[in-house]
C-alpha cells in the first residue's frame, strides 16, 4: 500500500538515481506536466516536464552535488537552502507554456543519502500556483473596485448633503467605523480558502477543491458523484437566475460573476459569490470554465443592513431638506427624528461589538494558527488560540516579532537561520514566497516541533496575517512510511498483495525483478497471471480458507515474462486495511532448495537402499543355493556311466526349481533397479495397498534381524486412484527405516504397525491413510513443528532429508503427513491424501 500512496499522492513528485535515470514518476506528476510515466520511467528525460529542449532539473544538479552558485545560476536569485534537510534547495519560478498553459511551479528537491550517506538518487516535487496568484490578483482588484465605489458613494453623498455636515457628523464617524469594520472583517474573508471547481464543455464536472464541504456540508466525493447536487442546493428563489448563468458561462469566452443562495447540508441559507472564467489549452481550444466560490453570507447581510442603514439616512436628509423649508413645528419634528436616528446609532454600535465577538469566536475556534501583526514594527495584535497552543507559549510572550523569534527557536544557530530567510522572503513582497513548510520550532516544555507556516501580506494597511499548522505527527508518518516502503522494496523475497478478485494491488521492487516485468505491468494482472496452474474458482477457494484460518503455505510456481519457470514457496497473510480485505503474500524463490533436495533425495534413495541391502542378499542368497544344489544334482546324474532315462522325471523337477529361484532373483533384482532409479513422476491408477506391500517386503529381513515384531493390516475394499507407486513406496521405506533405527535404541518391546484404511474428512472429503507406528521414544511435542524442515534431525548421523521429502511427496499427491503417539507411547506418522479418480496436475 505504500507504492500506491505513493502513486496516489497529490503531490506531484519523481524519482532519479545516481545516474539521472528516473525510477519514479506519479499520477499527480503526470497530471501536472502532460508527461507519463512510461514516457520517461528508465530514461533520463525529466526535462520535458519544464523545457522544449535538454537542461539539468534541480534534482540533476542535486545527484551531481552542484553548489548553490551553480544551481542559482540555472533557476535565478528565488533559489533558497532548505532548512531542513543539507543538501536541499526550494525554488519558485514561471514557466512558459509548454503543456496547457503558463504556469508558476513551487520546486523542492532534496538529496536521497545511502547508510554511508553517499547520494544515491535525488527526489523532487512540483507545486503549481498559477491558480492562487491569480486568485490574489483577482481578489486585489475586486477589493479596489468595492473600495473605489464605496469612496465615489461618500462624496456623492457628501455633495448632496453639504448642508447637513454638522448634523450629521456624529453619524458619518459611526458609519467610517462599520465601513472601517466591514473592510477588516472582508479582508479576512478574501484571504480563506475558495471553493473552486472545474466544469468541462458539456458542462460536465471535472474538479472540486476540498473547500466545498467547509462551505457547503457536502464532500468532494458527493459532488462527484452526483452530477446534479451542484444546482440542487441552490436557492429556490436563485435557481432559475443560475441555471440562465451556467447556460450562458458555458458558451463565453469572458470573466462572468454572479451572487446567489445556496441550502447547506445542515439547512443553513449562505450567500455564494461566483467568479467564472474559460480555461484555453495553448491552442486556444475551450477546456471548459474554471468557477470560484466565495462565501459571502457575512458581507451580504453587513451590506444589507447597510443598505438598509443608508437607505433609512437618506429618506431623513430628504425628509429634513423638506423641513428645512417648512415652519417651526416642521424643524421640531426634524429635532425630534435626529433623537430616534442617535437612538439608532447606539443600537448599530451595540450590534457592531456583537459582530466583533463573533468574528473572534470564529477565529479562535479555527482548525488552524492565526495571528495579525503590523509589518512595520512586528506589534501583534491578534492571536487565535490554535496559534498559543501550537507554540506552546502565552500570548504575552509572543507580542512582538522578536520577542516570537526568541522564545520559539531556541537553537540560536537555527534562528538566525529561519529568521534571516523569512525577513528575506517578506521583503520581497510576493506572498507566494511567504510559504515555509516543515520548519522546527520548539515549545516551552522543550519539544520540538514540524510545522508549516503562511503568511498573507496586507500592506496597504501595513498588517500581516500570520497562519500555522502543527504537521509533527504527519512529517514522523511519512518519514517512517519512506524507511517502511524502501525496506519493502528491498526485501529477498517477492512480496505482493491482491484482492478478493485475484487483482494483484501492489507489489515489491523484488517481485518485477524476479519476474522480469515493470511494476505497471504486475498492477495490470490477477495473480492466475503468473501462476497459471490456479483457476479464478481455485483462488476464490484459497482465497475462504485463508480468511479462515488467516495464514496460508504452499508450494507453487511462478511465470516470468521471458518464459521461465520459478519454484516458490508462498506465504499468504489475510489482512483488512482501510475497510477493504487483502491478501499479503510472500513468496520465496526455492530453486536452489530444489535442486539440493534432488541431490539429497537421490542420496538418501540410495542410503535407504543400503539399510535394507542384507535383506536383499537374503533374498538372494536363498535361491541361490537352491540352484547350487540342484546343479550338483545334475551333475552327478549325467556324468553316470549307465545313464538311466527314469532319471528324467527328477532332472526336470531340478530345472523347474532352478528356474523359479531364477526368477525370483530377476524380481528382487528388478524391484532393487526400479527404486534405485532417478524419480519421475508417473500417476497411475492403482491400490495403495500394492506399494506399501512392496516397501514392506523390501524391509523384511531387515525387520527380523532387528528383533522388531511387526504387523500389516491392509484395508482390501480400498479404491484405486491416481499416485505414484515408487514415490509411495520411497515415503514408507524410509519411515519404517526411521523406526527400525529408533526400535534399535529401545529397551522394551519392539513393536511396528504398518495400516492402510479409508476415512472420510470433517468436510466430508474422501481420502486414505497410511500410518505406521512404533514402539520407540516417540517425537516430542515441541519438535513436531519442525521434524518435516528441510536438514533438520535430532540424529548424530544422516542428512535430515528423509522426512522433509517425504513431506513433499504427500503434499504432491494434494494430501498432508503429520506425526504424533502411537498407543504404545512411541511415534506415529500418518499419510493422508484425497482419493483422486483423475491424474493430478
Amino acid at each position: 500500500m505504500i507504492v500506491q500512496i505513493f502513486q496516489e499522492s497529490l503531490i506531484p513528485t519523481f524519482v532519479i538515481d545516481d545516474n539521472h535515470i528516473i525510477t519514479h514518476w506519479n499520477k499527480a506528476c503526470e497530471r501536472l506536466t502532460g508527461v507519463t510515466a512510461d514516457e520517461v520511467i528508465g530514461t533520463s528525460k525529466q526535462w520535458l516536464a519544464f523545457s522544449s529542449e535538454e537542461k539539468p532539473v534541480m534534482a540533476d544538479l542535486i545527484v551531481e552535488g552542484a553548489p548553490k552558485e551553480v544551481i542559482v545560476n540555472h533557476f535565478g536569485d528565488g533559489v533558497r537552502e532548505s532548512a531542513l534537510m543539507d543538501g536541499a534547495y526550494e525554488a519558485e519560478g514561471f514557466f512558459p507554456a509548454r503543456r496547457e498553459k503558463d504556469s508558476w511551479l513551487f520546486i523542492t528537491a532534496a538529496p536521497l543519502k545511502d547508510d554511508q550517506g553517499e547520494i544515491i538518487g535525488a527526489i523532487e516535487t512540483l507545486q503549481d500556483i498559477t491558480a492562487r496568484k491569480q486568485t490574489e490578483h483577482t481578489l486585489l482588484k475586486a477589493q479596489e473596485e468595492l473600495e473605489k465605489r464605496v469612496e465615489e458613494r461618500t462624496v456623492e453623498l457628501t455633495s448632496n448633503n453639504a448642508n447637513l455636515e454638522k448634523e450629521i457628523a456624529g453619524r458619518k464617524r459611526v458609519e467610517e467605523e462599520l465601513r472601517q469594520s466591514e473592510k477588516k472583517f472582508r479582508t479576512v474573508a478574501d484571504f480563506t480558502y475558495d471553493w473552486e471547481y472545474w466544469i468541462d464543455p458539456e458542462g460536465g464536472l471535472l474538479y472540486v477543491s476540498p473547500s466545498c464541504e467547509r462551505i457547503t456540508g457536502y464532500s468532494t466525493k458527493e459532488f462527484k458523484e452526483n452530477s446534479d447536487l451542484l444546482v440542487s442546493i441552490i436557492h429556490p428563489d436563485d435557481r432559475t437566475e443560475f441555471l440562465r448563468h451556467l447556460k450562458k458561462e458555458i458558451k463565453s469566452d469572458s470573466l462572468s460573476h454572479i451572487d446567489f443562495r445556496i441550502i447547506s447540508q445542515d439547512g443553513e441559507e449562505r450567500w455564494i459569490s461566483h467568479l467564472c472564467q474559460p480555461v484555453l489549452d495553448t491552442d486556444g481550444k475551450s477546456l471548459g470554465r474554471r468557477a470560484s466560490n466565495r462565501d459571502i453570507t457575512k458581507r451580504k447581510q453587513l451590506e444589507a443592513a447597510i443598505r438598509q442603514e443608508r437607505g433609512e439616512l437618506e429618506i431623513r436628509v430628504k425628509e429634513r431638506t423638506e423641513q428645512l423649508s417648512s415652519a417651526y413645528d416642521t424643524l421640531l419634528h426634524e429635532m425630534d427624528a435626529r433623537k430616534k436616528a442617535y437612538e439608532g446609532l447606539l443600537k448599530s454600535e451595540e450590534e457592531l461589538r456583537k459582530r466583533k465577538k463573533f468574528i473572534e469566536t470564529i477565529l479562535d475556534n479555527l482548525p488552524i494558527g492565526l495571528a495579525v501583526h503590523t509589518i512595520t514594527d512586528g506589534i501583534v495584535h491578534y492571536m487565535n488560540s490554535k496559534f498559543t497552543q501550537i507554540y506552546g507559549w502565552p500570548k504575552e510572550a509572543l507580542g512582538s516579532f522578536d520577542a516570537f523569534f526568541d522564545r520559539v527557536y531556541a537553537d540560536p544557530k537555527y534562528r538566525k537561520v529561519i529568521k534571516k530567510r523569512v525577513i528575506k522572503d517578506i521583503a520581497t513582497g510576493d506572498p507566494s514566497k511567504m510559504i515555509w513548510e516543515n520548519i522546527l520550532p520548539t515549545n516551552q516544555r522543550g519539544e520540538q516541533l514540524v510545522v508549516t507556516a503562511i503568511n498573507i501580506p496586507l500592506f496597504e494597511q501595513n498588517l500581516m496575517i500570520a497562519t500555522v499548522q502543527d504537521v509533527t505527527e504527519k512529517y514522523k508518518a511519512n518519514k517512517a512510511l519512506q524507511f517502511t516502503r524502501f525496506s519493502i522494496d528491498h526485501a529477498n523475497d517477492m512480496i505482493y498483495w491482491v484482492d478478493p478478485e485475484g487483482n494483484i494491488v501492489d507489489v515489491n521492487q523484488t517481485t518485477c525483478i524476479k519476474l522480469g516485468c515493470s511494476r505497471d505491468e504486475l498492477l495490470s494482472m490477477k495473480v492466475m497471471d503468473i501462476n497459471p496452474s490456479l483457476t479464478l474458482d481455485k483462488f476464490l477457494e484459497d482465497w475462504k480458507n485463508i480468511k479462515i484460518h488467516e495464514t496460508w503455505r504452499v508450494e507453487t510456481s511462478h511465470y516470468c515474462k521471458h518464459g521461465d519457470v520459478i519454484p516458490v514457496v508462498i506465504h499468504s497473510n489475510h489482512i483488512a486495511f482501510n475497510g477493504k480485505e487483502y491478501h499479503c503474500i510472500f513468496a520465496r524463490d526455492i530453486t536452489e532448495r530444489r535442486e539440493l533436495e534432488g541431490l539429497v533425495a537421490i542420496q538418501d534413495k540410495m542410503g535407504s537402499l543400503g539399510r535394507v541391502a542384507a535383506g536383499i542378499a537374503h533374498e538372494i542368497r536363498n535361491p541361490l543355493s537352491t540352484i547350487n544344489v540342484y546343479l550338483s544334482t545334475l551333475k552327478r546324474l549325467l556324468e553316470g556311466e549307465n545313464f538311466n532315462t527314469s532319471n528324467l522325471t527328477n532332472i526336470k523337477e531340478a530345472i523347474a526349481e532352478m528356474d523359479t529361484a531364477s526368477h525370483k532373483i530377476e524380481t528382487v533384482v528388478k524391484r532393487v533397479m526400479d527404486f534405485s532409479k532417478p524419480s519421475q513422476h508417473k500417476m497411475q491408477l492403482l491400490n495403495v495397498n500394492r506399494c506399501v506391500r512392496e516397501a514392506v517386503d523390501l524391509s523384511a529381513v531387515t525387520l527380523r534381524k532387528s528383533g522388531v515384531v511387526w504387523e500389516l493390516k491392509l484395508d482390501d475394499n480400498l479404491p484405486e486412484c491416481y499416485l505414484d507407486c515408487q514415490l509411495i513406496e520411497q515415503v514408507m521405506l524410509n519411515l519404517i527405516t526411521n523406526a527400525i533405527e529408533e526400535l534399535a535404541e529401545s529397551q522394551g518391546d519392539r513393536q511396528l504397525l504398518v495400516e492402510t484404511a479409508e476415512k472420510r474428512r470433517e468436510d466430508g472429503e474422501l481420502c486414505i491413510e497410511i500410518t505406521v507406528a512404533d514402539s520407540g521414544s516417540g517425537v516430542a511435542p515441541e519438535l513436531r513443528d519442525k521434524i518435516f524442515d528441510p536438514f533438520f534431525t535430532t540424529k548424530h548421523y544422516g542428512s535430515g532429508i528423509g522426512l522433509s521429502i517425504c513431506h513433499r511427496i504427500i503434499s504432491d499427491h494434494h494430501g498432508s503427513l503429520h506425526v504424533s503417539t502411537s498407543k504404545w507411547g512411541g511415534a506415529l506418522f500418518a499419510a493422508e491424501f484425497p482419493v483422486k479418480k483423475e491424474a493430478a496436475n
